[in-house]
């Protein structure tokens, strides 16, 4: 069965503009939206994004076609390990893996419908039926609001959240110790540097602190550039080290598995190559008795996708779940307005969302929700 055509749909999410505080760079939360239809009409989607605006994300949607369609020419649509690897050698050399990663997500969507069976069963089997949500806004809040927040999350059943640090030593030092007090115990706090701080010196602050609170997890203190300083803090401190998000493929996770850099992974996957390379991903950690907690943060179609992968992955467990405000709820999830049942994809009041056993990844479009959220359209036909 041959792959007949390829779309690509420029959508965005609708948000309240503040609600997106320090990420004022992102705009409506615009992603592109991939979809691959096979001879039988079979049709499987897939996301990712720019992380910017609607118009910036058409780069995004041409380049899907213009590059990486012609990659795609005469191959079946099962041939998924076939054309990942194709594209992975392309796209390693531009620099450009968003593509690859959304139309991998589309081939296993489709490949599941066809076949009547959800990724996760084909991904090997599901070792669990549901996963814990982790609250997040991923927004720099003050301190104030911060401790707002978490209490909120243990009203609405959440057993863990992560919040946006990286506003110098001192402010964050204060944000993880008054936002742990507020909560004694009822939740695991968990926190995210992105990277800020740029030497171990002061990172090293950061994670005794962490160390003194108990927090869940401390993500992404340094540069990924700066492994081998991400290993020492991961030999030298109680609090497990995280990352990997920035990071494009599996094939990176061999230095920092050598160096023992991160004892959490969390690849995007709708940045790192897809579910075949999350999945990948996933077995290192099962092989190598590491965490596996993808960040599932932007885009329902990749959040659909991630929780497969999650359900079939050993080392699983957790999953990245936004609170923000929305129409939807709190326990519902904020960037699925263009989904049909995007409900399924709701939180529990025990802190839980149930992965969606139905053919391919449990994503499907709403055309008529779609008619207000799609900014651009383009097609290519083998």
């Amino acid at each position: 069965m041959k792959i007949k055509s390829i779309r690509t749909r420029v959508v965005k999410n609708p948000l309240p503009r503040a609600e997106l505080g320090g990420l004022s760079w992102h705009v409506d939360l615009a992603s592109t939206i991939v979809e691959i239809t096979a001879e039988d009409g079979t049709v499987g989607i897939g996301e990712s994004t720019m992380s910017r605006g609607p118009e910036q994300e058409e780069v995004m949607a041409k380049g899907i076609l213009l590059l990486y369609a012609p990659l795609l020419e005469g191959y079946d649509v099962d041939d998924i390990e076939a054309i990942s690897h194709r594209m992975w050698l392309y796209g390693r050399t531009m620099g450009f893996i968003g593509p690859m990663s959304a139309i991998d997500q589309a081939l296993w969507d489709l490949k599941g419908k066809r076949y009547g069976h959800s990724v996760a069963d084909m991904l090997g089997g599901r070792v669990r039926e549901q996963v814990n949500a982790y609250a997040c806004s991923a927004l720099k809040k003050s301190i104030e609001e911060h401790v707002d927040d978490v209490k909120y999350y243990v009203e609405l059943g959440f057993k863990a959240a992560k919040l946006s640090i990286g506003r110098g030593i001192d402010e964050d030092i204060r944000l993880i110790r008054e936002t742990t007090s507020a909560v004694d115990g009822k939740l695991k706090i968990a926190v995210d540097a992105n990277g800020y701080y740029q030497n171990t010196m002061d990172a090293d602050k950061i994670a005794a602190v962490c160390d003194e609170c108990d927090i869940f997890w401390l993500e992404e203190p340094l540069p990924v550039t700066n492994v081998a300083g991400l290993a020492r803090l991961n030999r030298d401190f109680r609090t497990p080290i995280s990352g990997f998000q920035s990071e494009t493929s599996v094939y990176r996770m061999t230095e920092y598995l050598e160096k023992d850099a991160l004892e959490i992974y969390q690849p995007r996957l709708d940045y790192c190559g897809g579910i075949s390379h999350s999945k990948r991903v996933s077995v290192l950690c099962d092989a190598n008795h590491k965490r596996f907690i993808p960040h599932a943060f932007g885009s329902g179609v990749k959040f659909a996708g991630t929780l497969q992968v999650i359900a079939s992955a050993i080392s699983g467990g957790w999953i990245e779940f936004p609170v923000l405000k929305h129409e939807g709820g709190p326990r519902s999830y904020h960037a699925a307005a263009y989904l049909k049942d995007n409900r399924i994809f709701d939180v529990n009041e025990t802190g839980q969302v149930t992965i969606p056993n139905k053919p391919g990844t449990g994503a499907e479009l709403d055309k008529d929700a779609l008619k207000d959220l799609q900014v651009a359209e383009y097609e290519h036909t083998f």
